[in-house]
């Protein structure tokens, strides 16, 4: 995006262009093993909302899970999951969400590698007599598999080592699937990407936003203002006022209207 917009306003010779160089570290043939269900077509059915966590809801957020290192998406995760687990009545949880593996392995991938160069990280929640999880419980299981898949991924030295990884996360995730017994929450995180830098010619961005998903979904982006995140949920109707009505849903986020008042009142920086 960023490499189109420089284009426009500069000119293609100050574009840093896509790399194809990691078709040659495929293996030949590769082909996957296991293939993910595709959910039915309810694109009718399924609605898609905004919901602003700001910078002051996600710093009060973290004071309130307690001492830890973790990102805001780490957080984030943790927390919608968590809302995501008590809709669930009980039943097992599986969160899914990519994970980038360029530049994280010791096979020179370069950052502007072509590709789906990504892995989905699982991490599963087994329900218990408790009705609500323990946020900090959630974080913890989030960031024990982040860091999980760091140091897999540090010590990957061949192509058939992360396709390895990559085929083990896929049967997972269809046996957890088929079996049915399990909710499966699926996000994924934009956070730190730099689309508001992309400039094509007439300033900055002042609003990015997502399309509408034909799968119960999250996507987490960044805000335009005060560093907080956006988090775009699509979910069916019934379960969509279950979430917006959940308690930390209601304590933690703010109203679309009210978050660009104050931040064309400058409130907000």
């Amino acid at each position: 995006m960023n490499g189109w917009a420089t284009c426009c306003r500069i000119g293609v010779d100050a574009v840093k262009c896509l790399s194809f160089e990691t078709a040659s570290l495929l293996p030949d043939g590769f082909k996957p093993t296991y293939k993910i269900p595709v959910p039915g077509d309810n694109l009718d059915t399924l609605i898609t909302k905004r919901f602003i966590f700001t910078a002051s809801a996600i710093a009060a957020l973290k004071a309130k899970v307690g001492v830890g290192q973790f990102s805001r998406a780490q957080l984030l995760i943790a927390l919608i999951w968590k809302v995501r687990i008590s809709m669930a009545k009980k039943k097992d949880s599986l969160q899914i969400f990519p994970y980038n593996f360029r530049g994280k392995t010791a096979i020179p991938i370069p950052s502007n590698g072509a590709g789906n160069l990504f892995i989905n990280i699982l991490v599963r929640f087994t329900a218990n007599d408790d009705k609500n999880p323990d946020l900090l419980h959630l974080v913890n299981l989030v960031g024990n598999e982040l860091r999980n898949a760091a140091e897999s991924f540090g010590e990957a030295e061949t192509a058939e080592d992360l396709f390895l990884s990559a085929t083990n996360s896929s049967r997972e995730i269809h046996e957890t699937l088929s079996k049915g017994d399990t909710e499966i929450c699926i996000l994924t995180s934009l956070s730190k990407f730099p689309y508001y830098e992309a400039d094509f010619g007439w300033g900055m961005p002042g609003w990015i936003a997502s399309v509408h998903k034909d799968v119960e979904m999250v996507l987490l982006m960044d805000t335009r203002f005060d560093g907080g995140v956006e988090a775009w949920v699509t979910l069916e109707p019934d379960n969509m006022v279950r979430f917006e009505q959940d308690p930390d849903i209601l304590a933690y986020t703010c109203k679309t209207s009210d978050y660009f008042t104050r931040c064309l009142l400058g409130s907000e920086k």
